[in-house]
Order: structure tokens, then sequence, then C-alpha cells
């Protein structure tokens, strides 16, 4: 614990959980909330959704490499960074791997999220329409 790299590692690694964690959950809960509305496709779209959580971490890993790739990756060309390395840079690694989890792992809080959103009965949404309740209200 006298190693001062000891502490630096903490401190990234505090700081890879609470990006990862904090997108996760805004990510999650938001998709469920969209989600428990009576949408046309409503099946099909949650099983599209959850399909980041059902691949292994090797295909993730590869996946998100190419998609990182300086060269002739997608996000590069999408925002016409030409040849900018995600991954090789110590001040976006981090933030490029924390979205990659948070991909990975946001259909499973959007998964507890819609059980627990679609557990509360149609009945109180209706009497909190009729008392004029707003949608903070309603949440």
């Amino acid at each position: 614990l006298n190693d001062p790299y000891v502490w630096s590692n903490f401190a990234i690694t505090a700081k890879y959980v609470i990006v990862s964690v904090v997108g996760q959950l805004l990510v999650g809960f938001g998709v469920a909330m969209l989600l428990n509305r009576d949408i046309p496709l409503k099946g099909l779209i949650t099983t599209l959704l959850l399909l980041p959580m059902m691949l292994s971490m090797a295909v993730v890993g590869l996946f998100w490499k190419l998609l990182y790739d300086p060269s002739w990756g997608v996000i590069n060309y999408a925002l016409g960074l030409g040849n900018f390395e995600w991954l090789a840079d110590p001040k976006m690694a981090l933030y490029a791997v924390a979205l990659t989890d948070i991909w990975m792992w946001s259909p499973f809080v959007m998964l507890l999220s819609l059980a627990g959103l679609s557990a509360v009965p149609k009945h109180l949404y209706e009497a909190a329409a009729i008392d004029r309740a707003g949608p903070f209200y309603t949440f």
C-alpha cells in the first residue's frame, strides 16, 4: 500500500467503475422506461436489445476493437476523426472501454428495470392521470 502506483491504479479503477455503472443505469433504465409503453414489435425490440448481453466477452472485445480501429474503424469514419487511436490515448482509453462495458451490460439493467416497471398495475397510472399527476410524480 505504500507504492504510489497502487493508489493511482485504485483511482483509475474507481473512475472506470463509476463511469460504467452510472452509464449502465442511465441507459438501461431509460430504455426500460421507453419499452414500458405499448409500442408495436415490443417483443422483437426487447430481444434485439438483449443480444449484446448474450455475446461472449471475447466476441464483444473483438467487435469493439474493430469499431475503434484507427485506420478503418466505423467510429472514426462516422465522426470524421481520421486516424484517432481510441485505445492508445491514455485519456480516452478508459472511456472507450467503459462505453464497451455500458453497451454490453445495459441490457441487464434494462431487463431488471423492465420487470419492475411492468409489475406496477395499470390502474395506478390511470389513478395518477385522474389526479393530474405529472410525469415526475407518475414516475
